[in-house]
């Protein structure tokens, strides 16, 4: 009987210490160990690099075809200008006129704090005359007449 005494004791003290376990288990449950989710952690990470990633490509992509998309169209407003010429064209620049200075000999325009004679170039116009409040200049075959005391955006 001895035998089976201790059979039965050595089942129960396996019982309790399997239920030990469980309770150990139970309790580490409620608080979650972080080695146990490091690489999950790392993985989520990693998601979201790529998943930022993923956005600024497709901001990029859309910045890129507006600009490619706007340049076609000032492309077909004048199909004369190359399209690396349209793309610099389209960036308007500050003319400020601020007068005329006339003498028996000749005539000077003060355009953006600088004289200029009639031919010479302001901002790529061509200054083709210089009248008593105005100037005309000629831009890709248009003609433009600027007025003093003003700025323009050309």
């Amino acid at each position: 009987m001895s035998i089976i005494n201790e059979a039965l004791k050595k089942t129960q003290q396996s019982r309790k210490h399997d239920m030990d376990k469980r309770a150990m288990v139970k309790e580490k449950s409620t608080l979650p160990d972080v080695s146990l989710f490091k690489d999950t952690v790392l993985a989520v990470r990693g998601m979201d690099f790529l998943l930022a990633w993923k956005q600024s490509g497709f901001i990029v992509m859309t910045i890129l075809l507006t600009l490619v998309a706007y340049i076609s169209y000032q492309h077909a407003k004048n199909p004369t200008l190359p399209i690396v010429q349209t793309a610099i064209n389209t960036a308007k620049e500050k003319i400020a006129f601020s007068g005329i200075f006339v003498s028996d000999k000749s005539k000077i325009a003060v355009i953006n704090k600088q004289s200029y004679h009639v031919g010479d170039t302001v901002k790529g116009m061509k200054i083709v005359a210089i009248n008593q409040d105005s100037v005309d200049l000629m831009q890709d075959d248009k003609l433009i007449q600027i007025h003093a005391g003003a700025t323009y955006m050309l």
